[in-house]
C-alpha cells in the first residue's frame, strides 16, 4: 500500500511539474511574439523617420 501510494504521489507531482514547464514554455512563446511584433513596429518606425530626415536635408538643401 505504501508503494503504491509512493508510486501515485511520484506520478501526480510529476504532472504538475511537466505542466509548469508546459506554460512557462507557451509564456515564453507569447512573450518571444510580442518582442517581435515590437520590433518590427520599430523597425518600420526608424524607417519612416529616416525617409522624413532625408526629406528635410534636401529641404534645406535647396535653401
Amino acid at each position: 500500500e505504501k508503494k503504491h501510494r509512493l508510486k501515485e504521489q511520484n506520478k501526480t507531482a510529476a504532472l504538475k511539474y511537466r505542466q509548469k514547464k508546459r506554460q512557462e514554455q507557451n509564456k515564453f512563446l507569447d512573450e518571444c511574439s510580442e518582442i517581435e511584433e515590437k520590433n518590427r513596429q520599430l523597425k518600420v518606425r526608424a524607417e519612416e523617420l529616416q525617409k522624413e530626415i532625408n526629406y528635410l536635408k534636401s529641404l534645406f538643401a535647396e535653401i
